[in-house]
């Protein structure tokens, strides 16, 4: 049963590593056509990007928040479903580039955020592992 869990973990690495590499190439393509992905030049790039946006949220809050995950060992499913919202947080930032200083500011909130929830669970794991070892020694 452990096997068949980290033989998904490793499927979803794998596509974790292909959906950054595709915001990546999206980064790079709307910095190189000067200005906002939505903003009419490529139609593709605007989909292409509002697919990987919902995806990388919605995968992340699937693997952070999902009962299939819980067996999970903590540390590994935090990283990986946090790694799908930075994929999501990059597709939202790319689609703002450009835009008016709200919006890039509601990405860079958005950011900010993501990355404290990713911190303070982290400590509290490691917190708690640290409890649990004090008492079982």
């Amino acid at each position: 049963m452990n096997d068949d869990r980290d033989i998904q973990v490793s499927k979803w690495q794998r596509l974790l590593v292909f959906a950054a590499g595709s915001m990546l190439t999206a980064i790079v393509s709307t910095i190189d056509l000067g200005g906002s992905a939505m903003g009419g030049r490529s139609p593709l790039l605007g989909f292409i990007l509002l697919f990987w946006t919902v995806f990388g949220f919605g995968t992340g809050a699937w693997i952070v928040l999902g009962q299939r995950w819980r067996p999970l060992v903590h540390e590994t499913r935090l990283r990986l479903g946090f790694l799908y919202l930075a994929v999501g947080w990059g597709g939202l930032a790319v689609m703002f580039i450009g835009a008016a200083s709200d919006a890039i500011l509601l990405v860079l909130v958005t950011g900010l955020v993501l990355a404290l929830i990713f911190v303070a669970s982290t400590a509290g794991s490691k917190l708690r592992k640290q409890k649990d070892d004090d008492v079982f020694p």
